[in-house]
Protein backbone atom coordinates (compact mmCIF):
# COMPACT_ATOMS: atom_id res chain seq x y z
CA UNK A 1 0.00 0.00 0.00
CA UNK A 2 2.86 2.33 0.92
CA UNK A 3 4.63 1.52 -2.36
CA UNK A 4 1.48 2.37 -4.30
CA UNK A 5 1.16 5.72 -2.51
CA UNK A 6 4.78 6.61 -3.35
CA UNK A 7 4.22 5.63 -6.97
CA UNK A 8 1.21 7.90 -7.42
CA UNK A 9 2.85 10.73 -5.49
CA UNK A 10 5.87 10.53 -7.78
CA UNK A 11 3.63 10.38 -10.86
CA UNK A 12 1.67 13.48 -9.81
CA UNK A 13 4.89 15.29 -8.98
CA UNK A 14 6.32 14.58 -12.42
CA UNK A 15 3.11 15.76 -14.12
CA UNK A 16 3.14 18.97 -12.09
CA UNK A 17 6.78 19.59 -12.98
CA UNK A 18 6.04 19.09 -16.68
CA UNK A 19 3.10 21.49 -16.56
CA UNK A 20 5.21 24.07 -14.76
CA UNK A 21 8.09 23.66 -17.20
CA UNK A 22 5.91 24.21 -20.28
CA UNK A 23 6.10 27.88 -21.34
CA UNK A 24 2.96 29.91 -21.96
CA UNK A 25 2.42 30.24 -25.71
CA UNK A 26 0.74 33.24 -27.35
CA UNK A 27 -2.52 32.52 -29.15
CA UNK A 28 -4.60 33.93 -31.98
CA UNK A 29 -8.22 33.08 -32.73
CA UNK A 30 -9.02 32.55 -36.42
CA UNK A 31 -12.64 33.54 -37.16
CA UNK A 32 -14.83 31.78 -39.71
CA UNK A 33 -15.91 33.79 -42.76
CA UNK A 34 -18.50 32.82 -45.34
CA UNK A 35 -16.58 33.52 -48.54
CA UNK A 36 -19.66 32.76 -50.63
CA UNK A 37 -21.36 35.80 -49.12
CA UNK A 38 -18.16 37.79 -48.45
CA UNK A 39 -15.51 36.71 -50.97
CA UNK A 40 -11.88 37.66 -50.38
CA UNK A 41 -9.86 38.39 -53.51
CA UNK A 42 -6.14 37.71 -53.12
CA UNK A 43 -5.05 41.02 -54.62
CA UNK A 44 -2.94 42.71 -51.94
CA UNK A 45 -5.77 44.98 -50.78
CA UNK A 46 -7.95 44.49 -47.72
CA UNK A 47 -11.09 46.47 -48.53
CA UNK A 48 -12.94 43.13 -48.80
CA UNK A 49 -11.93 41.97 -45.31
CA UNK A 50 -14.75 42.36 -42.78
CA UNK A 51 -14.12 44.93 -40.06
CA UNK A 52 -14.71 42.41 -37.28
CA UNK A 53 -12.10 40.15 -38.86
CA UNK A 54 -9.55 42.96 -39.07
CA UNK A 55 -10.00 43.70 -35.37
CA UNK A 56 -8.60 40.26 -34.57
CA UNK A 57 -4.85 40.21 -35.17
CA UNK A 58 -1.36 39.78 -33.80
CA UNK A 59 1.05 42.71 -33.64
CA UNK A 60 4.77 42.62 -32.92
CA UNK A 61 7.93 44.73 -33.24
CA UNK A 62 11.19 45.29 -31.40
CA UNK A 63 10.32 47.01 -28.13
CA UNK A 64 6.59 46.18 -28.13
CA UNK A 65 6.65 45.21 -24.45
CA UNK A 66 5.91 41.55 -25.26
CA UNK A 67 9.44 40.21 -25.41
CA UNK A 68 9.57 36.44 -24.98
CA UNK A 69 11.34 34.58 -22.22
CA UNK A 70 11.68 31.00 -21.04
CA UNK A 71 8.37 31.11 -19.15
CA UNK A 72 6.20 33.24 -21.44
CA UNK A 73 6.89 33.11 -25.18
CA UNK A 74 6.61 36.30 -27.18
CA UNK A 75 8.41 38.69 -29.53
CA UNK A 76 11.87 37.31 -30.25
CA UNK A 77 14.39 39.58 -31.97
CA UNK A 78 17.64 38.33 -33.47
CA UNK A 79 20.42 40.09 -35.36
CA UNK A 80 19.95 43.85 -35.49
CA UNK A 81 16.45 45.33 -35.51
CA UNK A 82 16.71 49.06 -34.84
CA UNK A 83 13.48 49.58 -32.98
CA UNK A 84 9.97 49.81 -34.30
CA UNK A 85 10.93 51.53 -37.57
CA UNK A 86 12.98 48.51 -38.67
CA UNK A 87 9.91 46.30 -38.83
CA UNK A 88 6.39 46.46 -37.39
CA UNK A 89 4.08 43.57 -38.24
CA UNK A 90 0.31 43.12 -37.97
CA UNK A 91 -1.17 39.81 -39.12
CA UNK A 92 -4.86 38.99 -39.57
CA UNK A 93 -6.18 35.46 -40.10
CA UNK A 94 -9.51 34.00 -41.15
CA UNK A 95 -10.77 30.72 -42.59
CA UNK A 96 -13.77 29.44 -44.55
CA UNK A 97 -13.36 25.74 -43.76
CA UNK A 98 -11.43 25.13 -46.98
CA UNK A 99 -8.68 27.75 -46.85
CA UNK A 100 -6.72 29.81 -44.36
CA UNK A 101 -6.59 33.49 -45.33
CA UNK A 102 -3.75 35.72 -44.20
CA UNK A 103 -3.31 39.47 -44.36
CA UNK A 104 0.01 40.92 -43.18
CA UNK A 105 0.66 44.67 -42.98
CA UNK A 106 4.32 45.47 -42.39
CA UNK A 107 6.03 48.84 -41.94
CA UNK A 108 9.77 49.03 -42.68
CA UNK A 109 12.13 51.96 -43.07
CA UNK A 110 14.19 50.51 -45.95
CA UNK A 111 13.18 48.26 -48.85
CA UNK A 112 15.74 45.64 -49.95
CA UNK A 113 14.68 43.37 -52.82
CA UNK A 114 17.92 42.66 -54.73
CA UNK A 115 15.88 42.49 -57.92
CA UNK A 116 19.01 42.60 -60.11
CA UNK A 117 19.79 39.05 -58.94
CA UNK A 118 16.49 37.82 -60.41
CA UNK A 119 15.59 35.60 -57.45
CA UNK A 120 18.86 33.66 -57.54
CA UNK A 121 19.74 35.00 -54.10
CA UNK A 122 18.33 33.46 -50.94
CA UNK A 123 14.87 34.90 -50.20
CA UNK A 124 15.62 35.17 -46.48
CA UNK A 125 18.37 37.67 -47.30
CA UNK A 126 15.73 40.15 -48.47
CA UNK A 127 12.78 41.76 -46.71
CA UNK A 128 10.50 38.75 -46.33
CA UNK A 129 7.60 37.25 -44.39
CA UNK A 130 7.66 33.69 -43.07
CA UNK A 131 4.59 31.87 -41.81
CA UNK A 132 5.00 28.56 -39.96
CA UNK A 133 2.28 26.01 -39.20
CA UNK A 134 2.57 22.76 -37.25
CA UNK A 135 -0.31 21.04 -39.01
CA UNK A 136 -0.15 17.83 -36.98
CA UNK A 137 0.82 19.43 -33.65
CA UNK A 138 3.99 17.38 -33.27
CA UNK A 139 5.61 20.25 -31.29
CA UNK A 140 9.09 18.98 -32.08
CA UNK A 141 12.17 20.88 -30.93
CA UNK A 142 15.39 21.56 -32.83
CA UNK A 143 14.40 19.63 -35.95
CA UNK A 144 17.64 18.75 -37.69
CA UNK A 145 18.42 19.07 -41.36
CA UNK A 146 15.76 20.37 -43.72
CA UNK A 147 12.30 20.13 -42.09
CA UNK A 148 10.47 20.25 -45.43
CA UNK A 149 12.05 16.91 -46.25
CA UNK A 150 12.00 15.27 -42.83
CA UNK A 151 9.03 16.56 -40.85
CA UNK A 152 5.48 15.65 -41.84
CA UNK A 153 3.17 18.47 -40.81
CA UNK A 154 5.88 21.15 -40.74
CA UNK A 155 4.80 23.93 -43.08
CA UNK A 156 6.67 27.11 -43.92
CA UNK A 157 5.28 29.73 -46.28
CA UNK A 158 8.25 32.01 -46.84
CA UNK A 159 8.33 34.70 -49.54
CA UNK A 160 10.16 37.98 -50.03
CA UNK A 161 8.67 41.28 -51.17
CA UNK A 162 9.47 40.39 -54.80
CA UNK A 163 7.90 36.89 -54.63
CA UNK A 164 11.24 35.13 -54.17
CA UNK A 165 11.12 31.74 -52.39
CA UNK A 166 14.62 30.44 -53.16
CA UNK A 167 15.97 28.25 -50.29
CA UNK A 168 12.72 28.57 -48.31
CA UNK A 169 11.27 25.37 -46.84
CA UNK A 170 8.05 25.79 -48.82
CA UNK A 171 6.00 22.98 -50.32
CA UNK A 172 3.83 25.01 -52.66
CA UNK A 173 6.32 26.70 -54.97
CA UNK A 174 7.48 26.59 -58.54
CA UNK A 175 10.92 25.01 -59.04
CA UNK A 176 10.51 22.94 -55.89
CA UNK A 177 13.37 20.58 -55.02
CA UNK A 178 13.34 17.63 -52.63
CA UNK A 179 14.11 19.89 -49.69
CA UNK A 180 14.02 23.64 -50.29
CA UNK A 181 12.66 25.81 -53.09
CA UNK A 182 15.09 26.10 -55.99
CA UNK A 183 16.61 29.14 -57.68
CA UNK A 184 13.92 31.36 -59.18
CA UNK A 185 11.14 29.68 -57.18
CA UNK A 186 7.97 31.63 -56.43
CA UNK A 187 4.59 30.74 -54.86
CA UNK A 188 2.79 28.29 -57.16
CA UNK A 189 -0.31 30.58 -57.16
CA UNK A 190 -2.48 27.45 -57.21
CA UNK A 191 -2.37 25.89 -53.76
CA UNK A 192 -0.61 28.89 -52.25
CA UNK A 193 -2.00 32.18 -53.57
CA UNK A 194 0.08 35.28 -52.84
CA UNK A 195 -0.23 38.93 -53.79
CA UNK A 196 2.07 41.65 -52.45
CA UNK A 197 1.58 45.40 -52.63
CA UNK A 198 4.31 47.91 -51.66
CA UNK A 199 3.64 51.58 -51.03
CA UNK A 200 5.25 54.60 -49.42
CA UNK A 201 8.88 55.53 -49.01
CA UNK A 202 10.80 55.53 -45.73
CA UNK A 203 8.74 54.06 -44.19
CA UNK A 204 7.44 51.57 -46.69
CA UNK A 205 4.28 49.54 -46.22
CA UNK A 206 4.26 45.93 -47.41
CA UNK A 207 0.91 44.18 -47.72
CA UNK A 208 1.08 40.40 -48.03
CA UNK A 209 -2.24 38.72 -48.79
CA UNK A 210 -2.17 34.93 -48.94
CA UNK A 211 -4.43 31.89 -49.11
CA UNK A 212 -3.31 28.43 -48.00
CA UNK A 213 -5.23 25.13 -48.05
CA UNK A 214 -6.61 23.70 -44.82
CA UNK A 215 -6.93 20.23 -46.29
CA UNK A 216 -4.19 17.73 -46.97
CA UNK A 217 -2.72 18.02 -50.45
CA UNK A 218 -1.46 14.72 -51.83
CA UNK A 219 2.31 14.61 -52.27
CA UNK A 220 3.00 17.40 -49.76
CA UNK A 221 3.65 17.59 -46.03
CA UNK A 222 0.50 19.57 -45.27
CA UNK A 223 -1.99 17.73 -43.08
CA UNK A 224 -5.71 18.54 -42.83
CA UNK A 225 -6.57 21.18 -40.23
CA UNK A 226 -10.06 20.98 -38.75
CA UNK A 227 -12.28 23.92 -37.75
CA UNK A 228 -12.62 24.06 -33.98
CA UNK A 229 -9.09 22.74 -33.40
CA UNK A 230 -5.80 24.48 -32.52
CA UNK A 231 -2.46 24.23 -34.32
CA UNK A 232 1.07 25.49 -33.84
CA UNK A 233 1.60 28.81 -35.59
CA UNK A 234 4.36 31.38 -35.91
CA UNK A 235 5.17 34.44 -38.00
CA UNK A 236 8.58 35.92 -38.75
CA UNK A 237 9.69 39.13 -40.45
CA UNK A 238 13.12 39.08 -42.07
CA UNK A 239 14.82 42.45 -42.55
CA UNK A 240 17.67 43.54 -44.81
CA UNK A 241 18.89 47.12 -44.89
CA UNK A 242 21.18 49.05 -47.23
CA UNK A 243 23.11 46.10 -48.53
CA UNK A 244 23.24 44.21 -45.22
CA UNK A 245 21.90 40.73 -45.97
CA UNK A 246 20.60 39.59 -43.48
CA UNK A 247 20.46 42.40 -40.88
CA UNK A 248 17.85 41.14 -38.41
CA UNK A 249 14.77 39.01 -37.99
CA UNK A 250 12.02 38.60 -35.43
CA UNK A 251 9.35 36.07 -34.49
CA UNK A 252 5.92 36.56 -32.97
CA UNK A 253 6.53 33.58 -30.66
CA UNK A 254 9.83 32.57 -29.10
CA UNK A 255 11.82 32.68 -25.84
CA UNK A 256 13.43 36.04 -26.60
CA UNK A 257 16.89 35.11 -27.83
CA UNK A 258 16.64 31.82 -29.76
CA UNK A 259 16.02 31.26 -33.47
CA UNK A 260 12.87 29.10 -33.47
CA UNK A 261 12.30 28.36 -37.18
CA UNK A 262 12.83 24.64 -36.48
CA UNK A 263 11.47 24.45 -32.91
CA UNK A 264 7.72 23.89 -33.15
CA UNK A 265 7.45 23.61 -29.36
CA UNK A 266 8.29 27.34 -29.11
CA UNK A 267 5.68 28.52 -31.60
CA UNK A 268 2.36 30.08 -30.63
CA UNK A 269 -1.08 28.65 -31.30
CA UNK A 270 -3.86 29.46 -33.71
CA UNK A 271 -7.39 28.24 -32.99
CA UNK A 272 -9.69 27.82 -35.96
CA UNK A 273 -13.26 28.87 -35.26
CA UNK A 274 -15.67 25.90 -35.53
CA UNK A 275 -18.15 25.55 -38.33
CA UNK A 276 -21.07 27.93 -37.71
CA UNK A 277 -24.41 26.51 -36.74
CA UNK A 278 -27.23 26.92 -39.27
CA UNK A 279 -30.87 26.84 -38.12
CA UNK A 280 -33.21 24.44 -39.93
CA UNK A 281 -36.63 24.98 -38.38
CA UNK A 282 -36.28 24.00 -34.74
CA UNK A 283 -33.01 22.17 -35.41
CA UNK A 284 -29.39 23.26 -35.63
CA UNK A 285 -26.96 21.63 -38.01
CA UNK A 286 -23.25 22.12 -38.54
CA UNK A 287 -22.00 23.09 -41.96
Amino acid sequence: MKTTWYFYFFLYLMLAMNIYAAPVRPEIYVPFINTTQNPIAIDGYYDDWLEETLQNHIHFYNGDGNAGNARVLGTTVLGTMNGREDGEVAIHLAHDGEYLYLLAIIHDDLLEQRTSENNTNEAWKEDALHIYIDTNNSEKSNISGSPIATQTGYEQFGVSTDYNCYTENCDFTTKRTSSTAGAGAQPDQINWLVKIQISGSKPYTYIFEERMPLREVQGYNLRTMTPGESYGFNAEFVDSDAGVYLQGWMFWSGPGSTDVWNSENLWGKMTLAPWPETPIGDWMIFQ
